[in-house]
């Protein structure tokens, strides 16, 4: 079965949270790299802190978004966050278009071997290697219909 696809700039576009840091109260998920287990999304050592002490080189992310990091693609970064937060700007905030892609479904296919192969060939520097973004915006990801994200989704 031959399944429609769209770029990725289109279907989840970058946008944070519509929450500002003011906005999370006193103590807040402060989520950096180093937190992210490869290839599983898993966060291992949750750090918590007060918003007032994010850095300008931070965004509040919440339930809707999915973080792609940025940096050293071939690590396999991918997180689906369960609650608001404030992340490091090397992570991507992906918001997907939720009549046309499923979250789950961004989440899985971020990490699959095929985008990982091609986001570790799309980079820059070498090294602190990041995706060149005009790559990652314009790479087109296959669509299935809603029904059947959600029964990917499912299965993995």
């Amino acid at each position: 079965m031959k399944w429609h696809s769209a770029p990725l700039s289109k279907v989840a576009p970058a946008s944070s949270s519509k929450v500002s840091s003011k906005q999370l109260g006193e103590e807040a998920w402060s989520l950096t790299l180093d937190q992210i287990e490869s290839n599983t999304g898993r966060i291992v050592n949750k750090k918590v802190c007060s918003p007032s002490t994010a850095g300008a080189s931070t965004y509040v992310f919440d339930e809707g978004n999915v973080l792609y990091s940025k940096l050293r693609p071939y690590l396999n970064k991918v997180v689906c966050p369960d609650e608001k937060g404030i992340a490091t700007t090397e992570l991507v905030p992906l918001r997907p278009r939720l009549s046309i892609l499923n979250r789950g479904y961004l989440t899985y296919y971020l990490r699959s071997r095929d985008f990982v192969a091609f986001a570790a060939q799309a980079v820059a520097g070498m090294k602190m290697p990041r995706i060149i973004m005009s790559k990652f915006w314009a790479h087109e990801i296959p669509l299935p219909p809603p029904s059947e994200q959600r029964k990917i989704v499912e299965l993995l």
